[in-house]
C-alpha cells in the first residue's frame, strides 16, 4: 500500500474491466497517500473523472472533472 507502482498495477486490470463496461468516475477519498496517487495517475491516462470528498465540510472536489476528460478527448480526435 506504500508503493505507487504496486498500487497502480494492482489496481489497473479491476480499472480497465470497469472501464470497458461501465462509464467511470474515481473517488479517491480514502486509502493511503500511495493508492490516491495511483487512482489519479489512471484517471489521467484514462481520461476518467475523478473527486475528493472533503467529509468535515460535506463538499465535492473535482481533482479531473467531467468537462476536462471530455476537452482532452476531444483535444485527441481533432489531432487524428
Amino acid at each position: 500500500m506504500n508503493d505507487i507502482e504496486k498500487m497502480e498495477s494492482r489496481i489497473k486490470q479491476n480499472f480497465i474491466e470497469l472501464l470497458r463496461n461501465y462509464l467511470l468516475v474515481m473517488d479517491c477519498t480514502s486509502g493511503t497517500r500511495p493508492s490516491g496517487i495511483a487512482f489519479y495517475r489512471l484517471a489521467l491516462k484514462y481520461r476518467v473523472p475523478l473527486v475528493y470528498l472533503y467529509e468535515e465540510k460535506g463538499e465535492m472536489f473535482w481533482l479531473i472533472s467531467k468537462n476536462d476528460a471530455m476537452n482532452e478527448i476531444e483535444e485527441i480526435l481533432r489531432k487524428k
